[in-house]
């Protein structure tokens, strides 16, 4: 540790100075989410990855490796365990398959997939559970000539131990792109139905595969897909459905006559304490030249659907399309059903990442990773721990090749609390000053094996950007505040 050397010795004397030993803790107000990286990269080789939360805090994690591989990483403290789920057969593959994991009710991770014939393209859908130890396996849909299905599948698990999997398949047979939901009726036994679908075309027979489904209920779950019809009536449209039972009705359609093709494009849902869905989505603006994006939030309060700008109205600036390769948006649920969206960009041809939340009844936004931190995180992934943090995978490296793929926390901004223990202290003089001249290492040096449970920034006392000697006096008048 560094207490006794020079610098903490002048932090010290400023502190004694300005009269904080007699400090008394002051609580501070509401403050921005700053994430940070949380335990070790999870793997090397790895894409397509998603999240899940257990409610004991431990996050699980599912993900294609090596492009023929589904592996499962689980984080225990601060270490990543990894097993392997499966290995495609020869000619198989499942690249750029999303994969989509939950948690049952008994504690047990499972995950839907997609295998894809590398030769006939056919696709089929895979669910994986794991039990005493061992991963075991279903096939949920067979492939069909020309067809693919669950390309981007979306796994709900009910309380009482039900799987559903949302996905879309297009088909050769009849040129229509379908959203459709299977479910398990039994034991190695799925059905599936069609909710929708829209003739195949540009729009239709791409973008449909982004579905989303949740449970709301034990036997009814509710599903969000982006409903593109260029050819039959030119329509742009989220469409979110509800099914109990599984036939399923549209309960809310967000459309636009004057929207061009980003109308719900991507779309994620969720549901709330009281099992009311709620959407997030993009929508453009028009003219489609200016590709001016708006992050638009839908809930239903259990009699009618609320659209809101989760913006405030302000478009977020873009040059290109929602990157839907890297997920495109992410729901979770904060504290008192408070939403949180992520949601990934292209702004001049780089990923960017953001995060929007609802607050006091105002959304307020900022950037998941900024310039000092350029990795594409998977906002489509996005979970909120059984901690209330929001918490997204993201990725570095040469892509789609060397890819390491890592995993951060968004803490709750708290300046001058640099040991993460919910307040600023003489206790935190010794990490703020291995933080000066921006040294994350030694900042996170000074937690030895142990996980910080706060952000980096937090030792930028005067947020200006850099951890330096001008933070020693806002540092000083910080002592004695809580954070939120």
């Amino acid at each position: 540790m560094l207490k006794g050397s020079f610098w903490t010795a002048v932090v010290l004397t400023v502190a004694a100075l300005v009269g904080a030993a007699g400090y008394a803790p002051e609580a501070r107000a509401g403050t921005d989410f700053c994430f940070e990286q949380f335990g070790p990269t999870i793997d090397t080789y790895a894409w397509d990855i998603a999240l899940a939360a257990f409610p004991d805090g431990r996050v699980a994690a599912s993900y294609v490796r090596d492009r023929t591989e589904v592996w499962y990483a689980e984080l225990n403290g601060c270490t990543w365990d990894k097993s392997l789920v499966c290995a495609c057969d020869a000619g198989e593959s499942a690249d750029w398959m999303r994969t989509s994991i939950a948690i049952l009710p008994w504690g047990e991770p499972a995950i839907a997939y997609c295998r894809l014939d590398d030769v006939t393209g056919e696709g089929s859908m895979w669910y994986s559970w794991r039990e005493q130890g061992l991963w075991r396996h279903e096939r949920v849909t067979d492939p069909a000539a020309g067809n693919v299905a669950g390309q981007r599948c979306s796994l709900g698990v009910s309380s009482v131990g039900e799987a559903a999997v949302g996905y879309a398949y297009w088909s050769i047979d009849d040129l229509h792109t379908h959203t459709a939901v299977a479910w398990r009726a039994a034991p190695n036994s799925w059905q599936s139905r069609d909710v929708d679908s829209v003739w195949w075309n540009q729009y239709g027979g791409y973008w449909s595969p982004a579905a989303s489904l949740v449970f709301q209920y034990p036997g009814q779950a509710v599903i969000s897909y982006y409903f593109g019809d260029e050819g039959e009536n030119d329509s742009y449209s989220l469409r979110v459905a509800t099914g109990q039972g599984w036939p399923f009705d549209r309960m809310f359609t967000d459309f636009d006559p004057s929207q061009s093709a980003y109308m719900g494009m991507c779309s994620k849902v969720a549901v709330d304490s009281a099992g009311h869905p709620a959407a997030a989505y993009v929508k453009d603006a028009w003219p489609p030249s200016s590709l001016n994006l708006w992050l638009r939030y839908a809930e239903f309060d259990g009699d009618t659907w609320q659209v809101e700008q989760s913006f405030g109205g302000d478009p977020i600036p873009v040059v290109g399309a929602p990157d839907n390769r890297s997920g495109g948006v992410g729901i979770g649920m904060l504290a008192g059903d408070q939403p949180a969206i992520a949601c990934t960009v292209r702004v001049e041809s780089a990923p960017f990442t953001c995060l929007a939340w609802r607050e006091g009844g105002t959304w307020r936004r900022g950037a998941i990773f900024g310039e000092w931190w350029p990795p594409v995180a998977d906002a489509g992934a996005l979970i909120v721990t059984a901690s209330g943090h929001p918490a997204v995978p993201y990725y570095r490296g040469g892509f789609p090749d060397l890819t390491y793929v890592n995993y951060a926390v968004g803490w709750r901004l708290c300046r001058g609390d640099t040991n993460c223990d919910g307040r600023v202290t003489f206790g935190d003089i010794d990490r703020f000053v291995a933080a000066i001249g921006n040294n994350r290492a030694a900042w996170r040096a000074t937690f030895g094996s142990e996980c910080p449970t706060c952000c980096f920034w937090n030792c930028d006392a005067n947020g200006d950007g850099s951890v330096t000697f001008a933070d020693i006096d806002p540092f000083v008048a910080l002592i004695g505040t809580t954070c939120p």
